[in-house]
């Protein structure tokens, strides 16, 4: 019974994992200067007006905000759960670790 539980909690932790990797802001080479190019040029025609609407929030936003700090905060919880336990893989040390790490801040 204790093997599932622990092979559930890898699975659970690979998927936050994926999850978060998905979520980062890293982009390949190509990404970035079609992104830059994009971005350039909507800069040059945007007025004033569009880019204040922009950055403008509303209560959907502020609500899936509020609901993403519990989801974060278990996935620290799994990875401190992972991190006590003794005789775990050096590579899902480091990945429980790296989930901590990029868990933190988005809370």
């Amino acid at each position: 019974m204790q093997h599932k539980r622990f092979g559930f909690g890898l699975a659970t932790l690979a998927a936050s994992a994926l999850f978060v990797s998905g979520c980062s802001n890293a982009t390949n080479e190509s990404q970035s200067s079609a992104s830059s190019t994009t971005s350039a040029a909507a800069s040059a025609s945007a007025s004033p007006s569009a880019a204040s609407s922009d950055a403008a929030h509303n209560d959907a936003d502020v609500t899936f905000a509020q609901g993403m700090i519990p989801h974060h905060q278990q996935a620290i919880e799994m990875s401190d759960m992972l991190l006590g336990k003794q005789g775990v893989d050096p590579e899902v040390v480091s990945l429980a670790n790296e989930i901590k790490n990029a868990q933190g801040p988005e809370i």
